[in-house]
């Protein structure tokens, strides 16, 4: 969703699927948290480029996620580092119970901010 010139992503989870498809069939996901993390960036990127925005005008995010905080935490810092590189956005890592499906590791909600043109 678009307000003025930020845009608001729900949770995205790291599930490969074709979003263009008008259904959403053979749904998998990676295996391993940081595949997942790359995985959910890239289904972030996909939404953010219908608005004509990127993943580096990300400014806030919030990672959900399941499983050993340390072990999450040391993924986060590397997969941050691999997409935003030094430029990372203010985020915030948030430790649940489990997410809506058993294979899903993290989810991450994101808010961009991109001129309107």
């Amino acid at each position: 969703m678009r307000v003025g010139d930020t845009i608001h992503v729900a949770g995205m989870v790291g599930m490969d699927v074709d979003f263009d498809a008008p259904v959403l069939e053979g749904i998998t996901f990676p295996r391993g948290i940081e595949s997942q993390m790359r995985q959910a960036y890239a289904n972030i990127a996909w939404i953010l480029a219908k608005f004509d925005a990127s993943i580096t005008d990300i400014a806030q995010q919030t990672l959900f996620f399941v499983g050993d905080g340390a072990e999450v935490a040391a993924a986060n810092k590397a997969v941050r580092r691999e997409i935003f590189g030094d430029k990372t956005p203010a985020s915030a890592m948030v430790g649940v119970h489990n997410l809506f499906d058993p294979r899903c590791l993290v989810e991450i909600q994101a808010i961009a901010y991109r001129t309107v043109r």
